[in-house]
């Protein structure tokens, strides 16, 4: 036998059985597990209107209802906060977002403002809006000669709508002296006027007969008005019939 024999000889490693030995095979690792992120949130949107009433009555039952939804009982308090929830689905908003941005004013479903401004500029029908502030000596106070104008500008028209608000307008509707947001930041108010506008004539489809809260707030509450009839210039005869 030459060296290179007894060299293999020596250095050869017998295959043993790992099972004969007691020890157990070793298993292979399994594969990592995949995590997928979902792209967006997906929001539980009710399906019938058992669905819609019980969402509200989660509402109701969280204290998480806003002062405009609230009714004189807690079932007039679920029927509004389910109808806001039916109306946010009908412009593509989820329950939470819309008992928190719609609101029931004068007996008619309205939106805040940065609502409005989120459904028509989410809508893709709406190629830009632009704000312009005027004032008589370009300070940008409010008073006398202040203005602000908004123009929106659709896709698939050629002119725009532009719409404008100012310190006489508000003064010609009795704004400027009313207490609450008229006196707090009559700025602020004066632009949702005139986006206001802008919005219902340029983008009503996007608002889907939604009002903005700003404007609508600043009506009077209609009344029931009892109907009386004066009978005082008829006869006796006449007012029995009337009777």
């Amino acid at each position: 036998m030459n060296d290179h024999a007894e060299d293999d000889l020596e250095f050869q490693t017998p295959k043993v059985d790992q099972a004969l030995q007691g020890v157990a095979p070793v298993k292979p690792a399994p594969p990592p597990i995949q995590i997928h992120a979902q792209r967006e949130v997906m929001a539980i949107m009710p399906r019938n209107m058992d669905e819609a009433w019980k969402m509200a009555n989660a509402f109701v039952i969280a204290n998480m209802v806003p002062k405009s939804l609230e009714g004189k009982t807690t079932d007039e308090t679920k029927a509004k906060v389910m109808l806001a929830i039916c109306k946010g689905s009908e412009v593509g908003y989820a329950p939470v977002t819309a008992v928190s941005t719609i609101m029931v004013i004068n007996n008619k479903a309205c939106i805040y403002g940065d609502g409005a401004t989120a459904l028509v500029q989410n809508s893709g029908k709406v190629e830009w809006i632009k704000r312009l502030i005027e004032s008589k000596d370009d300070s940008g106070r409010w008073g006398e000669g202040y203005k602000v104008t908004v123009t929106l500008k659709r896709k698939d028209q050629d002119e725009p709508y532009e719409r404008s608000f100012s310190y006489d307008d508000a003064k010609r509707a009795r704004l400027t002296g009313k207490q609450g947001p008229w006196t707090d930041y009559p700025e602020r108010q004066c632009y949702w006027r005139a986006a206001s506008w802008a919005y219902r004539d340029g983008a009503s489809d996007a608002l889907m007969g939604l009002s903005v809260a700003e404007e609508v707030q600043d009506y009077q509450v209609e009344t029931g008005r009892e109907r009386t009839t004066d009978t005082s210039s008829l006869d006796d005869d006449t007012q029995q019939t009337a009777a």
